[in-house]
């Protein structure tokens, strides 16, 4: 059971990285298919997630640009797809989070939305003296 467990993660792990947003619903589907067959409760229950969010899943291989990455072992410049990813709104409410964890809490809602406002603007910079303009 342990190798089925591992085979369906390895089958994963390809369906993701080989996967394109022309064949990613027919990739997705044997995907699905092969996580029932296995007969494991959680396999089932997996695949069932991979059905509810099924067109989210494949819309996620949708190409919005290039990135240029150097690989590490042998020096040379690769040109790498980026896909559509919240990895940037995850950031945001991790660290919407931090700030309230940090206070234990606001009372004045335009003083929290003030500090959340300053601290997620890009152009604010941390200075003991005032900043020249």
């Amino acid at each position: 059971m342990r190798k089925k467990k591992w085979d369906k993660k390895l089958e994963l792990v390809d369906f993701y990285s080989k996967s394109t947003i022309d064949n990613a619903q027919v990739n997705l589907e044997h995907l699905i298919r092969s996580c029932i067959d296995t007969n494991i409760d959680e396999m089932i229950a997996f695949s069932n997630n991979l059905i509810n969010w099924k067109q989210e899943i494949i819309n996620s291989f949708t190409i919005v640009g290039t990135e240029y990455k150097v690989e590490a072992d042998k020096g040379q410049v690769v040109v790498c797809n980026k896909k559509v990813n919240n990895a940037i709104i995850e950031n945001r409410n991790k660290i919407i989070k931090c700030i309230k964890n940090n206070t234990n809490g606001y009372t004045n809602w335009s003083r929290f939305r003030n500090c959340v406002m300053y601290v997620l603007d890009p152009n604010a910079t941390f200075s003991l003296e005032p900043r020249e303009k």
